[in-house]
């Protein structure tokens, strides 16, 4: 069963424009919101007398949704910045993103989410005039 989060990260981004030499890049970071579904992967499992075993599988992220938060020095396309955060998600940021995933929800927003939900249960239907 795949789940849905949001992480924010700091990308590395290196560009070039008219002035500088070839070869030659800035580097800037800006900051991405990204949103993914994260499905997670299965162990390997070792052989036996009726199985071979399998080998593992990789937990899967794929992009949902990106946003510029800050993008410093530059002024990039929504294109560019749906780019970039697919690709940190799937090269630099997988790890992390995985690990985010993995951790779930902040307890600190459970314990809210259940104390408004107590308290919604406790409200009176009838309201405040009798």
């Amino acid at each position: 069963m795949s789940s849905t989060h949001t992480i924010i990260a700091e990308i590395e981004v290196r560009f070039s424009f008219p002035g500088l030499a070839d070869g030659e890049y800035e580097t800037d970071y800006p900051v991405i919101e990204i949103e993914y579904s994260f499905l997670r992967g299965s162990p390997a499992t070792r052989p036996s007398f009726s199985s071979p075993g399998e080998p593992a599988d990789p937990d899967e992220i794929d992009l949902i949704s990106a946003r510029l938060i800050n993008g410093g020095s530059i002024d990039p396309t929504e294109d560019l910045v749906q780019t970039w955060a697919r690709e940190w998600l799937h090269g630099d940021g997988y790890f992390e993103a995985c690990a985010h995933a993995k951790r779930g929800p902040d307890p600190d927003d459970l314990l809210q989410q259940r104390r408004d939900d107590a308290d919604f249960h406790a409200q009176s239907f009838y309201g405040d005039d009798f």
